[in-house]
């Protein structure tokens, strides 16, 4: 409870000098039927402002009824900045990305539950034509368990009247301190970019080094990643291609090359392409598609992705129609799991009609037809029924279905929920959620995170303020 009263204290305080404030608080209880766990969880996030003046905080809490599961009250996330003129200076924490991530990158993603933040100080200047960046700060990442302390920046320029061509590169010395070991390994890693873009053309490439700055026999780490494009009102065109060694870094995400967001060995050992296209003849059907590839260096391991969708929609003014039909194929190769195919097809109706002013309904209906190596042939059903009464509640229903059990979801094959939505006010929001949902692997940027199944009910509070 002590730091709901720093967090009262700050709100009265920003209030007496006429501050404006904003902010969101996130409330969620859970009950776990299958592990007969109770969990409770609350996130709150503060800003406050007043011209050149910027200052937040957030306040999460979470208590769990089982035995291995850590109580938690803290305020993990704090900062305050300054700008003046062409300057701006930020202390505590907060997210910063060098180019594409190649050397650096420091960001949250609440899809795969990833917050990757610093802590320390980070100034920032420039005009129309140039930018600056330096920072020192520390940070933990929870996949590794590593601390890390960071220092460095970035230096960008722009040609031509409205910065077509843009150049630069940045430097991080990074500290790695591992969780499990006494020492401290040190790297260095300097990396140069080059951006142009003109009339739909697009073009970006960067490449990077890392030195182990204690032991200078060790082979440099080397990183090139590069996208050229273009793209005109009704098609386009983009490849990617990557090439990562010994690149890897708890403070680097690179765009993977892959569609479906999987690296096979991160930024250790990797290199690859992925071409992409869209066509849109007519504003209803829209179709794209494309290949990737991705191997390494050192081993035999790869994978090849193909992938293609086409979207058609008709619309009305009751409501609409949209339509889909994905086709994936994965080929995968690993000495470990050995050589395997899966491949499936994805189509999907979307329907949501509105009657009578207020009421809406919306009908969702998905089906994967599969065709693995391993597993066999099989089928994956999901759907949801959408009931809305605006602007009084929503019912929510969803179901889904496989024909074969799940080894990431306790080897069920079926999940369904059923959920109420009631919008107390325009700022705040009322869910009460009760049935199960699958669990597995999720993928976001190249960063993959497991999902634990759930099966009981969760209530859920949001608000903004």
């Amino acid at each position: 409870m002590k730091y709901y009263s720093i967090l009262l204290l700050l709100f009265f305080s920003t209030a007496a000098y006429a501050l404006s404030i904003q902010g969101e608080n996130y409330l969620e209880y859970e009950r776990n039927d299958s592990t007969e766990i109770d969990a409770f969880k609350d996130k709150l996030n503060i800003d406050a402002m007043e011209q050149n003046f910027m200052a937040g905080i957030r306040f999460y809490l979470r208590e769990r009824t089982d035995s291995l599961g850590q109580g938690i009250e803290q305020i993990d996330r704090r900062y305050f900045s300054w700008k003046q003129d062409y300057i701006k200076a930020t202390f505590g924490n907060f997210y910063q990305t060098f180019g594409r991530g190649l050397t650096f990158a420091a960001f949250e993603d609440e899809t795969i539950d990833l917050d990757r933040f610093l802590d320390g100080v980070i100034i920032k200047g420039g005009k129309r034509h140039y930018t600056a960046t330096g920072m020192v700060a520390k940070g933990w990442n929870d996949q590794t368990g590593n601390k890390v302390m960071s220092k460095g920046g970035e230096l960008a320029f722009g040609i031509f009247p409205e910065n077509q061509i843009s150049f630069g590169g940045s430097f991080i010395r990074a500290d790695v301190f591992p969780e499990d070991e006494g020492n401290v390994n040190e790297y260095d890693l300097p990396a140069l970019f080059l951006g142009a873009r003109h009339k739909g053309f697009d073009f970006y490439t960067e490449i990077a080094q890392k030195q182990d700055v204690y032991n200078k026999d060790v082979k440099k780490g080397e990183g090139l990643y590069s996208t050229i494009g273009y793209y005109k009102p009704g098609y386009g065109i983009n490849f990617e291609y990557k090439n990562f060694y010994r690149m890897d870094f708890d403070y680097n995400s690179p765009p993977p090359c892959t569609k479906s967001g999987y690296n096979l060995n991160g930024n250790s050992d990797e290199y690859g392409y992925k071409t992409e296209a869209n066509l849109a003849l007519i504003k209803e059907v829209n179709m794209s598609g494309g290949y990737s590839k991705i191997d390494t260096k050192n081993s035999d391991e790869y994978r090849r992705e193909i992938f293609g969708e086409t979207k058609y929609s008709l619309p009305d003014d009751k409501g609409f129609t949209t339509g889909y039909h994905t086709y994936t194929a994965i080929m995968y190769y690993s000495p470990s799991r050995g050589y395997y195919i899966h491949k499936w097809h994805e189509p999907a109706l979307k329907v949501s009609y509105k009657f009578l002013t207020k009421h809406t309904v919306t009908v969702y209906g998905q089906m994967r037809l599969n065709n693995h190596d391993i597993t066999g042939k099989y089928k994956e059903y999901y759907s949801y029924l959408v009931y809305n009464f605006s602007p009084y509640f929503k019912l929510v229903g969803a179901l889904e279905k496989s024909e074969i059990e799940d080894p990431y979801s306790n080897n069920k094959t079926t999940w369904g929920y059923g959920q109420v939505i009631v919008p107390v006010t325009n700022d705040h929001e009322l869910s009460v959620m009760y049935g199960s949902e699958r669990g597995g692997l999720s993928c976001a940027g190249g960063v993959c995170k497991y999902k634990e199944p759930f099966t009981g009910f969760r209530i859920t509070f949001r608000s903004n303020f």
